[in-house]
């Protein structure tokens, strides 16, 4: 009885994930200009969320709750790339809004920045 649990407890976690990645649509950065994403991320971004985008920016420590781990939310399989960027233009937490600031493309553009600096 016990192994006939413990087997439809782990076809729910593997079928759950499987759904998980086929639900979540794969964001394209291909257009994204990495220059642009660079230049944002290090204006406004880096300072709180660190070299990397990990969270772990000096300005960072002075808030009550640490910024969030760019990288990981983007390659998150439950977090779409629409609601990162809500979080970004209407501020979140702690995180002021960048709406006026930061275009959509500007986003986008830190987003790739962020993936490509943290495959090197």
């Amino acid at each position: 009885m016990k192994k006939i649990l413990l087997t439809c407890v782990l076809l729910f976690a593997v079928g759950s994930t499987v759904i998980a990645i086929n639900l979540k649509p794969k964001a394209d950065y291909s257009n994204s200009n990495l220059v642009n994403g660079k230049e944002k991320f290090v204006k406004n971004c880096v300072s709180c969320h660190g070299e990397l985008g990990q969270g772990d920016g000096i300005d960072g420590l002075d808030l009550n709750q640490k910024p969030a781990n760019i990288n990981r939310k983007l390659n998150s399989l439950f977090t779409p790339q629409r609601r990162l960027i809500n979080d970004v233009l209407n501020g979140e937490r702690e995180m002021p809004a960048w709406k006026g600031i930061l275009s959509e493309d500007d986003i986008t553009d830190i987003f790739a920045y962020v993936l490509e600096i943290n495959l090197e």
